[in-house]
C-alpha cells in the first residue's frame, strides 16, 4: 500500500535524522538508501536514547520527546525510501557550491565558473571519489585539481619517512636530490642509486598513502558539500563502481 508524504514532512524528517546541513533535493532523495537512513538513525538514537542503549536491529522503546521524533524521521524515511516516489516540488539537483570557506556566506557563482561543472553522463568505469564528484556535477574541474594538488601536500614526502625511519641518512636524501643521472620521483631515484630496495619504496608508499588526507576532505573544508552529503555521495560512488566492475567482468 502506497502512502504519500508532503514535501514538508520530507524535509522535517531529514532535517531531524541527518541534521540541518544537508541539502534536501530532488538528487539527494534518488541516491538516498535504506543503509544510510538505518546509519543515521542510528547516530541520532544514541545522542537522544535516554538509556543510550542501541545496536540491535529493533527500535528502542522512545523515553523522550526527541528520541520519539527521531524514531518518526526514521519509519518515514524508511518507508518512503520502499516506494521511492521522489515530490515534483522538490529542486531537481543541488546547486552546485562556489569555492569558499565552509565558515564564508554564500554568494552566487560566476557566470564564467559555471562552464568548469561537468554537465554530461557518468563514465561506465570506476571512478575515485574526487573524479566521482566532478562528473556528478558536484564539484568544478579546477577545484579537482586543487584537491589533487592539497592531498599531495599534505602527506609527508617518501625522503622524509625514510629518514625518520633511519633508511635513509641526510646526506643519502640530498645526493638523491642533487641525482641528474635519473628521472623520476625520489623514491624511484633511491632505488636506482642503491639507497633503497624496491621492498622498501612499496612500504614508504603503502605509509605515505596511510597518513594523506582524504580527498573528499578538501570539498567540505571549502564549502562544495557538508559532510553528511559526502558521506551519501561515497556511498553512491561505491554502488557505481561495484555495478561497473560486475558489467566488465
Amino acid at each position: 500500500m502506497n502512502t504519500s508524504y508532503s514535501d514538508s514532512e520530507l524535509r522535517d524528517a531529514c532535517l531531524v535524522l541527518f541534521g540541518p546541513d544537508i541539502t534536501v533535493s530532488r538528487a539527494f532523495f534518488s541516491y538516498l538508501q535504506p543503509e544510510g537512513v538505518k546509519a543515521a538513525f542510528r547516530r541520532k538514537a544514541r545522542e537522544t536514547h535516554p538509556d543510550a542503549l542501541i545496536g540491535s536491529t529493533a527500535l528502542p522503546t522512545p523515553g523522550t520527546e526527541k528520541f520519539h521524533q527521531v524514531t518518526a524521521a526514521y519509519q518515514l524515511l524508511t518507508s518512503f525510501v520502499r516506494q521511492r516516489k521522489i515530490p515534483v516540488a522538490m529542486p531537481a539537483s543541488p546547486e552546485p557550491r562556489r569555492h569558499t570557506p565552509a565558515t564564508a556566506p554564500r554568494k552566487p557563482r560566476h557566470p564564467e565558473e559555471r562552464s568548469s561543472y561537468y554537465h554530461g553522463p557518468l563514465p561506465a568505469r570506476p571512478l575515485e571519489i574526487g573524479r566521482y564528484l566532478y562528473y556528478r556535477g558536484i564539484v568544478p574541474y579546477k577545484a579537482l585539481i586543487e584537491a589533487i594538488i592539497w592531498q599531495r601536500n599534505q602527506r609527508p614526502s617518501v625522503g622524509r619517512i625514510a629518514r625518520n625511519w633511519g633508511w635513509l641518512s641526510d646526506s643519502d636524501v640530498r645526493t638523491v636530490l642533487c641525482s641528474r643521472s635519473h628521472t623520476g620521483y625520489f623514491g624511484e631515484k633511491a632505488v636506482h642509486h642503491g639507497f633503497l630496495t624496491r621492498y622498501q619504496l612499496k612500504i614508504l608508499l603503502a605509509h605515505q598513502h596511510s597518513r594523506q588526507e582524504k580527498l573528499g576532505t578538501f570539498f567540505v573544508q571549502n564549502g562544495y558539500l557538508t559532510q553528511t552529503e559526502l558521506d551519501l555521495f561515497i556511498r553512491e560512488q561505491q554502488r557505481h563502481n561495484a555495478g561497473t566492475r560486475i558489467r566488465s567482468s
